[in-house]
């Protein structure tokens, strides 16, 4: 048996702890994303969804590598 049981109190927690977590790993060193209001921003998370936000397509190829690589490492995987 793997991860937490349905249910479980903790499992949003857990969730909440390892996808931030993730997104640390993969924005380490990233220089990019779209400037709002003076704030640059490369994600939008809601509950279990993320938005990844580039300003050019290279950009988003490098930060959906990224955290694909982040995920692999934490044997994670992205549903895309």
């Amino acid at each position: 048996m793997r991860g937490a049981r349905q249910g479980c109190l903790l499992s949003p927690y857990l969730f909440n702890i390892m996808a931030e977590l993730l997104m640390r790993v993969a924005l380490d060193g990233f220089i990019g994303g779209f400037k709002i209001g003076g704030r640059t921003v490369t994600n939008l998370r809601y509950a279990d969804d993320i938005v990844l936000i580039a300003s050019s397509v290279e950009e988003l190829r490098d930060l959906v590598s990224r955290v694909h690589n982040a995920a692999t490492g934490f044997k994670m995987r992205i549903n895309v």
